[in-house]
C-alpha cells in the first residue's frame, strides 16, 4: 500500500481572481471539520465515509464533477478527490474549482487514484494537488490522511 502526501505541493495556490467566487461561511476552529468524499464507485464512497465518521468528520458526498460543484456551498475543509469520475477528470475538477470559487485558495484537495507511476505522482503534484492516496488504500492510510489535512 502506497500512502503519499507531498507536503511541499501548494495548497490550492492562488490564481487570477475571475471574480465567480462563491461566499462561503465562516468557519469555528472548534467546529466539526467537513470532508467532501468524491468518487464514483459506491463501495469506495461508503468506505470513505464510514471511516471519516468513525474519526468524527462530517462528510459530504459526490459521485461525479456535478455533484462536487453543487456541494460548493457547503463549508469544505478537506477533499479527498478521485482522478477518474465519468463527467470530468478530477485534474479538471481541481482546475475549475480554483478558477471559479473562493474556498478553493484554502482548501486542501487530495488526488484519490489507482495511478502510482513515477510520472502519474509528478503530474499529480504538478497540478496542485494537496497529496494523493492511492488506491486501494487502507483504513490506516485513509486516517492518517485526514488527520494530516484537518488537523483533528
Amino acid at each position: 500500500m502506497d500512502l503519499s502526501v507531498n507536503p511541499t505541493a501548494p495548497t490550492l495556490a492562488v490564481g487570477a481572481d475571475s471574480g465567480k467566487s462563491a461566499a462561503l461561511p465562516p468557519h469555528s476552529p472548534s467546529s466539526v471539520r467537513t470532508v467532501l468524499i468524491v468518487d464514483d464507485n459506491q463501495d469506495n464512497l461508503q468506505l470513505a465515509s464510514f471511516v471519516a465518521e468513525q474519526q468524527g468528520y462530517r462528510v459530504l458526498l459526490a459521485a461525479s464533477a456535478d455533484e462536487t460543484f453543487s456541494q460548493i456551498r457547503h463549508h469544505i475543509d478537506l477533499v479527498l478527490l478521485d482522478i477518474v469520475l465519468p463527467d470530468m477528470d478530477g485534474f479538471s475538477v481541481l482546475e475549475r474549482l480554483r478558477s471559479m470559487y473562493q474556498f478553493a485558495i484554502n482548501v486542501p484537495v487530495v488526488a484519490v487514484t489507482a495511478l502510482a507511476s513515477a510520472q502519474e505522482k509528478r503530474a499529480i503534484s504538478e497540478a496542485g494537488f494537496s497529496g494523493y492516496l492511492c488506491k486501494p488504500y487502507t483504513i490506516d492510510a485513509l486516517e492518517q490522511v485526514l488527520k494530516q489535512f484537518c488537523f483533528a
